[in-house]
């Protein structure tokens, strides 16, 4: 990003204008990712019986990379000795 500014400025912009260019750039290309919004509903096991979990939302660019993402937000909250991780649902939020 230095660099860009650097040469923004090289080609007679100011400063102010520069960090406006870069930053409508920035937003641009986060738009374009088009990033969805997942929910995930984690079934496991503590030995006692079946319980079921709301994960927090999950933002992925598709069903296959929020499935990932889930399966280790699941490992992180309920991952531990003891805990049986069954399944983990995902689909889109909405």
């Amino acid at each position: 990003m230095e660099n860009l500014l650097q040469e923004l400025i090289a080609k007679g912009h100011t400063f102010e204008e520069a960090v406006e260019m870069v930053y409508e750039a920035i937003q641009r290309a986060k738009s374009q990712n088009a990033v969805g919004e997942f929910t995930a509903i984690v079934r496991y096991s503590r030995g006692l019986g079946i319980e079921y979990k709301n994960l927090p939302v999950i933002q992925a660019n598709n069903i296959e990379e929020a499935q990932m993402k889930a399966a280790e937000a699941a490992e992180k909250i309920l991952g531990g000795p003891g805990v049986d991780i069954r399944e983990v649902r995902v689909r889109p939020k909405g």
